[in-house]
């Protein structure tokens, strides 16, 4: 991994980072194909903030690497891998306070090689707003709307959708 941040009235942060890693089946699995593949990937970020606002774009591509978290459907039962992509973008903006914020996030699987599998997840996709109130230092309330669908391989099986209000607070120690 590679950043650099800075600081100023344009201040903020770049990154680049890497991962590569040998996965083996286990000797005794009775299913054919391949015993071992390395899955790797690739991921950078730029975050920033000027006056009040802050953004943050991020991007990642990998191929055997999964979706969802680290090597999570990362492969087929035969050991091929599948190539996963996605980002987000954010952006909040302070005023005494109050933070507004506002994000937008997907996360892509495809398929191995002749694989089929109409049930896996193709995308998992999320948009979030959000109210943010610093009670105190250490004491943040919250008020957030999120908007998630998640696709199926198969466009004819339906999408599951879920629509969710967030009431809560954040206590910094």
């Amino acid at each position: 991994q590679v950043s650099y941040a800075w600081t100023g009235d344009f201040s903020g942060k770049a990154w680049l980072s890497g991962v590569s890693q040998k996965v083996e089946r286990p000797s005794l699995s009775v299913l054919p194909g391949n015993r071992s593949y390395t899955g790797s990937g690739i991921d950078a970020g730029f975050k920033f903030s000027v006056a009040g606002f802050e953004g943050v774009i991020y991007g990642y591509d990998g191929d055997g690497i999964g979706t969802t978290g680290l090597f999570v459907f990362s492969n087929d039962a035969l050991g091929n891998k599948r190539k996963s992509n996605g980002g987000y973008a954010q952006g909040t903006y302070k005023f005494g306070d109050v933070k507004l914020g506002l994000s937008y996030g997907e996360s892509k699987l495809k398929l191995a090689n002749n694989e089929v599998n109409p049930s896996l997840v193709k995308s998992n996709k999320s948009i979030v707003g959000g109210i943010y109130y610093s009670l105190t230092k250490s004491v943040t309330l919250v008020g957030e709307y999120a908007d998630t669908e998640a696709k199926a391989q198969d466009s004819n099986l339906p999408k599951n959708k879920e629509k969710t209000y967030i009431l809560g607070g954040i206590l910094f120690f």
